[in-house]
């Protein structure tokens, strides 16, 4: 049986963590392991954390000054609590992703919840399709007025979807996500860090997964987790003022792609065996721009 590393960034939601937590302890898939990435300032949150789990459940604490605090259950599960700094959510995730065991990832948010067979259907989902990306839909519980409805993120799935990826239309919540870590183990930063000052970093991941992928997006039909969002944040795309800049930064901290002549619309890939899959990724406008600038560009993509 597959161990899968849920990652859990936090800062400053000691109240909701302890329910985030208790949704993977319940689930019914049991290899996992919980690495909570404490990204508030200080150790007062950390040691909270450590003492309200103690007194909820029967575990072991073990310190150690590279791998944090490990609580360890009855059961032999592992909670692994690792300091940040306060760097934001996307290093916090990145630092979970760096120290995760398992050998697929997901990823639950401090205030959202897994439904109890969430593990087990997406990773049965992910093995017997072979997929190293998939996403599932989500319940979303509107904070301000108790409403709870059902979000469909089919659209952004299937192959050849870059486009996601797109723009307003990304309806992938972070906490619907399972990868395979064998696919990133040579990706520094999965979620690019300080991109559109906070937002967007999620979209450039999945970005990054579709290209790693080959295009190639699973989609569950089930809703498996409950996400809590209230005004801004609630989760139906984002809305970004100038939505090029989106990929461009993305581009430019991946290391897969590099932007030149973007007001062209044309790509660099590093690797040229990257050319002809990064074309058919491409959102059909932006083919459309290629095909009429090329000339001018220099670049061979087709």
């Amino acid at each position: 049986m597959d161990l899968v590393t849920v990652v859990i960034p936090t800062k400053n939601r000691f109240f909701t963590l302890y329910q985030a937590i208790n949704s993977v302890i319940m689930q019914t898939y049991k290899n996992w392991e919980v690495i909570i990435v404490d990204d508030s300032k200080g150790f007062a949150q950390q040691r909270k954390i450590v003492l309200d789990l103690q007194s909820r459940y029967n575990l072991k604490v073990t310190q150690d000054k590279n791998r944090g605090t490990t609580l360890t259950l009855l059961s032999g599960k592992k909670i692994r609590l690792i300091k940040n700094q306060s760097f934001g959510a996307s290093a916090a995730r990145n630092t979970g992703i760096n120290e995760a065991n398992g050998q697929y990832i997901c990823f639950l948010d401090s205030d959202d919840f897994f439904l109890p067979d969430k593990i087990e259907n997406q990773i049965k989902f992910m093995k017997s399709n072979n997929l190293g990306f998939s996403h599932t839909n989500y319940l979303l519980h509107q904070v301000d007025n108790h409403r709870t409805s059902i979000v469909d993120t089919s659209l952004n799935s299937g192959i050849n979807q870059l486009p996601i990826i797109g723009y307003r239309d990304c309806l992938i919540a972070t906490p619907c996500v399972m990868i395979r870590s064998a696919d990133i183990k040579n990706i520094k930063e999965i979620f690019p860090v300080d991109v559109l000052h906070g937002q967007g970093e999620d979209t450039c991941a999945w970005i990054s997964m579709a290209i790693i992928t080959q295009g190639k997006i699973g989609h569950l039909e089930e809703a498996l987790t409950m996400v809590n969002a209230s005004g801004a944040a609630v989760r139906y795309g984002l809305n970004f003022e100038n939505p090029n800049k989106l990929i461009r930064e993305f581009a430019r901290q991946s290391g897969i792609l590099e932007p030149r002549w973007w007001e062209y619309g044309g790509f660099v890939a590093k690797k040229n065996t990257y050319k002809s899959k990064i074309y058919k990724l491409l959102p059909r406008w932006l083919k459309l721009i290629y095909r009429r600038t090329k000339r001018f560009i220099g670049i061979n993509l087709i």
